[in-house]
């Protein structure tokens, strides 16, 4: 399997725990142990934010999110078609800036909960070091812009709520 069918899994994998997915059916979907969907969890900090142990409704949650994005989606569209480009390959874009906005979530939830540094232990050393995702938000966030650009598209503008959101 190479590194970007490995990373493609753990984020689809991801997906699917985020919408309380156990770990022997992730597992069994992506082919893989569940010593290894345990791993992911934790080497990229994976949370539920939302259980029905916490009494929370996922679908809530994860509906409000899935309506944001759509609604991101169809906003660039409609620019897009208002400008009369009627390329394939341009809607392609769309839908890689969307993923690239996946991604950003959830570099930004991993900030939100392991923080900007981390605390690392090797045996008897121990020390802090640099959350990679606070470098890798800045180039997720870069490649949306070089998207946008390339399209001639203007960012979908924040609502007061995305704002408070933000980090």
């Amino acid at each position: 399997m190479g590194e970007l069918d490995r990373r493609q899994t753990y984020e689809k994998a991801y997906d699917d725990y985020i919408v309380g997915m156990k770990y022997k059916d992730i597992a069994s979907k992506y082919d893989v142990s569940e010593n290894t969907v345990k791993s992911w969890r934790k080497r990229y900090g994976w949370t539920r934010n939302c259980t029905p142990k916490k009494e929370c409704n996922k679908t809530k949650v994860q509906s409000k999110i899935n309506k944001l994005r759509e609604d991101i989606k169809a906003d660039l569209v409609l620019q897009f078609k208002a400008r009369d480009f009627n390329s394939i390959t341009f809607l392609d874009l769309i839908d890689d800036y969307m993923e690239f906005w996946d991604i950003k979530n959830r570099l930004i939830q991993d900030i939100k909960t392991r923080g900007v540094n981390i605390k690392w232990h090797n045996g008897k050393q121990e020390g802090l070091k640099k959350n990679d995702s606070t470098g890798d938000l800045v180039k997720i966030n870069n490649q949306m812009l070089k998207i946008l650009d390339q399209l001639n598209l203007e960012a979908p503008p924040q609502t007061k709520e995305d704002e408070d959101d933000d980090i």
